[in-house]
Order: C-alpha cells, then structure tokens, then sequence
C-alpha cells in the first residue's frame, strides 16, 4: 500500500512539474500574441499612412499634369501670336 502511495504522490509530482511547464509556455505564447497583435496594430497604421501618402501624391501629380498642359497651351497661344505679330508686321513693312 505504500508502494502506491509513493508511486502516486511520484505521478502527482510529475504532473505537478509538467502542469508548471504548460503554464510557462502558456505565458511567454501570450505574450508572443500580445507582440504579434500590436505589430499587425502597427502595421494596419502604417497601411493607412501609406494609403494617404499615396492618394496626395496621385492628386499632386494630377495637379502638376494639368498646370503643364495648361502652361504647354499658352506657349503655343504665345507662339501663334507672336508669328501673327511677325507676319503683321513684315506687312505693314511691306505697305510702306
């Protein structure tokens, strides 16, 4: 009978030690998920962020293309005029 005392209390000890390491694994695995989440929380922001930046440097871009095909536009006008000028004035020069 005592055989089976101490080889329970031996079992119980084992389980006991073993119970112990579960926990452990358990903790520091929480913690990883912990770090996990705030990381992909971190990465969700910076996602966002990049989104943002994105979206504005499309709009610049627009922007910048409409300016330049507005500027292209009147240098054409400007280079018409000024042939225009030219050719009126070599005809005045011409009535002279």
């Amino acid at each position: 009978m005592q055989e089976q005392i101490t080889s329970i209390q031996r079992q119980l000890g084992e389980k006991t030690s073993e119970l112990a390491n579960e926990q452990t694994t358990v903790r520091i695995l929480s913690e990883k998920l912990k770090d996990a989440q705030a990381l992909s929380t971190g990465f969700d922001r910076l996602m966002s962020q990049n989104k943002d930046v994105l979206e504005k440097l499309e709009e610049q871009i627009r922007s910048k293309f409409e300016q330049d095909q507005i500027m292209e536009s009147q240098a054409k006008e400007r280079s018409v005029l000024d042939r225009l000028l030219v050719f009126s004035t070599r005809l005045d020069l011409a009535d002279i």
